[in-house]
């Protein structure tokens, strides 16, 4: 495969965009209502914990994805067929963003239309940015991971005239057990999904970029969540966040200076294409990546026009509507997920420390 190599600015640029990808228009946490502010900062202080670990691992091995490392450390069977497993992953969590992509674009703005238009139209902008490389999608974050600042942070004052301080009071009123329920959601969704993001660990520069990276890009795409998230609180309050399926969007649809300033929710649009266009690029670089492992295929770009068919497809079918998808967020996700995020990574991280050892040894 041809080495693709990205900045360290790129990498964080990348990460922030994808940990907001489709969370600004669902928010997290929302289920510890007013102790939202405390599941996110727990989820992230946890997170934190995870990317140090997920850093570690590509450190060990400079200038490798974690399909190479895998095969290294477990073998070409096991190896491979651990790479099939975030292989997997990685094409289903881009699945559920463009079903994101889908409801978001159906309920908001065109009901009319059929789902598959703007998916189809979605699709090829993927199979163009997969094959123009993961530079491109690195200068592409670093332009607009300032457009996102920008338009989360020098709106939220518009909210202050409609915001209640009273809507995160009174402290862990419903217990612990919610504020727990909400932080292991947010941890799940969006935080540790960037273990995805070691996909595409290669184009580091240098060993010590992964720990730069995972930090300030964890960091930076946290402070956006939690500043979107605790604000929209304050506005809706926790029974109607609850009751939204999309809290941001209704509150930016609450903003009214004199008449004038009215009707910006399509920050929230511009937010959701933006961060949910690199998120699902990651995701679907990572698979092409991981597949070319598992089938000694020299250069990516090849599959991406297969691959990206084959997660639009998944989409279509995930669920019948966004009742299914919220109740499945819930339910399913948080255990599912762990398993890739964590329980199978810690497993592949003991490993890779054994084969280093082993290297050293001898």
């Amino acid at each position: 495969m041809n080495k693709e190599t990205i900045t360290d600015k790129q990498g964080i640029s990348i990460l922030v965009l994808f940990l907001c990808g489709s969370t600004l228009i669902f928010d997290t946490a929302v289920g510890a209502k007013e102790d939202i502010w405390l599941a996110i900062i727990i989820a992230f202080l946890c997170a934190f914990v995870m990317a140090m670990l997920y850093a570690r691992v590509l450190s060990l091995f400079p200038g490798k994805d974690i399909f190479d490392i895998l095969i290294i450390a477990f073998g070409t069977v096991i190896g491979r067929v651990l790479c099939l497993f975030y292989v997997f992953f990685s094409i289903h969590l881009a699945s559920l963003v463009l079903y994101n992509f889908e409801e978001f674009i159906t309920i908001a703005a065109l009901s009319d239309t059929p789902a598959l238009v703007p998916l189809v139209t979605i699709m090829f902008l993927f199979i163009w940015i997969i094959k123009s490389g993961i530079k491109v999608l690195g200068n592409w974050s670093e332009f607009f991971v300032v457009i996102l600042f920008i338009l989360v942070f020098l709106t939220l004052p518009f909210f202050i005239p409609i915001a209640k301080i009273e809507n995160l009071k009174p402290f862990l009123y419903n217990g612990i057990q919610p504020v727990l329920d909400g932080a292991l959601l947010s941890f799940t969704f969006p935080f540790t999904e960037i273990v995805v993001f070691l996909g595409v660990g290669a184009a580091l520069k240098n060993k010590k970029s992964p720990y730069k990276v995972y930090a300030l890009g964890l960091a930076f795409g946290a402070l956006i969540i939690f500043s979107s998230a605790v604000m929209h609180m304050m506005v809706l309050g926790g029974e109607n966040m609850g009751r939204t399926f999309f809290p941001p969007y209704r509150s930016y649809k609450l903003i009214n200076i004199r008449e004038f300033f009215t009707r910006i929710e399509i920050v929230i649009g511009a937010a959701l294409i933006i961060g949910g266009f690199v998120k699902i690029s990651v995701c679907l670089f990572s698979a092409c990546r991981g597949l070319c492992k598992v089938f000694a295929i020299d250069n990516y770009k090849v599959i991406a026009t297969p691959i990206c068919i084959l997660a639009t497809i998944i989409s279509t079918t995930n669920f019948t509507g966004v009742l299914e998808l919220v109740e499945w967020d819930n339910t399913v996700w948080i255990w599912y997920s762990l398993f890739f995020e964590v329980v199978l990574f810690l497993f592949v991280l003991i490993g890779v420390e054994i084969k280093v050892r082993i290297r050293k040894r001898s």
